[in-house]
């Protein structure tokens, strides 16, 4: 099998959305990702697209070889520190999430633009070349999760996330975005 190791943050994408539209295109590459973000909603989210594995770059590297065999060979492969249990892999990859508070309200298509959002702090335009869609459709998107989620601006939306824990930690050299992403709040 073939077997795609990438980072979850990507330039212009991430590795969520990289296994959805493997899978969308039929494509048995399976992904695992390799990264030091152990937020559990994200890595909830990778489970939820399909990933064979998911490894951590903290890990020893016998640890991370061992992940990239077993998700080669067809098997998944979780960090034990993730504590993934079993129950929570998906028997396909229609994505459900245990977070009702935050990203339990929203569809998985807005949980995909939420998270890009968040995580790299995308322009309207970005998410829609990440996640092949119109800048329409995500500004569409974009106004749902406003609604869904209670919040009128993109400092409110970082709040919430923040506060619902998914911001995660950000590695020492990668740069923080200098401004929050432009949100439409209409209907």
């Amino acid at each position: 099998m073939d077997l795609l190791v990438c980072d979850l943050l990507l330039q212009g994408t991430d590795a969520t959305a990289v296994a959805r539209e493997l899978a969308r295109r039929e494509n048995p590459t399976g992904v695992l990702v390799l990264t030091t973000e152990t937020n559990r909603a994200f890595v909830l989210e990778a489970i939820q697209a399909g990933v064979r594995g998911y490894a951590l770059k903290t890990q020893p590297l016998s640890e991370v070889i061992e992940g990239i065999m077993r998700a080669a060979s067809g098997s998944r492969y979780f960090a034990p520190s993730l504590e993934v249990k079993a129950e929570a892999i998906p028997r396909n990859t229609a994505t459900t999430t245990d977070d009702p508070a935050l990203l339990g309200r929203l569809s998985r298509r807005e949980r995909e633009v939420f998270l890009q959002i968040i995580r790299t702090g995308s322009s309207t335009r970005e998410i829609a070349r990440a996640l092949s869609i119109s800048v329409k459709t995500v500004e569409t998107h974009r106004s749902h999760i406003n609604r869904k989620v209670g919040v009128h601006s993109p400092a409110e939306l970082i709040r919430v996330a923040a506060t619902a824990g998914l911001l995660g930690t950000r590695p020492e050299a990668e740069p923080v975005p200098d401004g929050l992403p432009a949100l439409s709040v209409g209907h």
